[in-house]
């Protein structure tokens, strides 16, 4: 049994240790309908998913879209740079939320107004991260299998598995401490990013809970609503500035 999952597990990780987001280029370069985007979109993130579930539905979407995190569709159809953002928010919303996801693509402007540049960017970074962490977890998990294997030659199967599963799961466990740190740290640092962008209304966002299926959705959609109210206050204040502004000024 545990050498099943030791090959399931070592073909996952070289798929993973593969993967790359197509570029630019290779996105559609016809607009697409929503039922289009879903397969599309989760057909490209596939590999990334141990059990190849899906990370993007036409709620999600519809979501993303009354948050003003991506513009309306044209016609009912998405363009190849709706599609980008669509695949990048599909990554970042596995750790951030959607007010943070927000945040981040509004501070794209400070890195380029090209769309294609700021893909470009984006798939680049996933690329170097993904090939860094699994040619680590690759090294260490195909160390552990040799061990397994060259233990369970001198006869001691019931010790051999203990000890790979053992090792799996300090693995896991040195991974999940990393990750919540890391999450931690994000979004301390997207709190201070939006505090200099927005003040205090981006504080106002609440992020969903997920304890039950019907109250995540609720509050997914309350969120939407209230980050695109608060982007229009702060566009409303950020105008009044100016105006007054503009009065002192005569």
């Amino acid at each position: 049994m545990m050498d099943d999952a030791i090959v399931e597990l070592m073909d996952w990780l070289h798929k993973v240790d593969e993967f790359d987001l197509p570029t630019y280029k290779e996105l559609p370069s016809v607009p697409l309908y929503m039922e289009q985007v879903i397969t599309y979109v989760n057909g490209v993130l596939t590999p990334l998913s141990e059990k190849e579930k899906n990370v993007l539905t036409s709620f999600m979407v519809n979501n993303y879209v009354k948050a003003k995190i991506i513009n309306e569709p044209t016609n009912k159809k998405y363009t190849k740079d709706q599609l980008g953002y669509l695949i990048a928010i599909s990554i970042l919303k596995q750790t951030l939320s959607i007010s943070e996801t927000s945040l981040l693509i509004e501070l794209d402007g400070d890195l380029s107004q090209t769309r294609p540049v700021l893909y470009e960017f984006f798939r680049l970074m996933v690329h170097d991260i993904v090939k860094d962490e699994t040619k680590r977890m690759v090294a260490r998990a195909e160390k552990y299998t040799k061990e397994y294997y060259k233990e369970r030659e001198e006869g001691s199967d019931e010790s051999a598995e203990k000890h790979l599963r053992d090792n799996l799961g300090l693995i896991a466990l040195r991974l999940s401490i990393k990750a919540a740190v890391e999450k931690a740290i994000a979004e301390a640092l997207l709190r201070a990013a939006g505090a200099s962008l927005h003040g205090e209304l981006y504080d106002e966002a609440i992020s969903p809970t997920h304890k039950q299926a019907h109250r995540a959705k609720r509050n997914s959609v309350d969120e939407a609503e209230k980050l695109a109210k608060s982007k229009k206050k702060s566009q409303e204040k950020h105008e009044k500035s100016k105006l007054d502004l503009g009065k002192g000024v005569k």
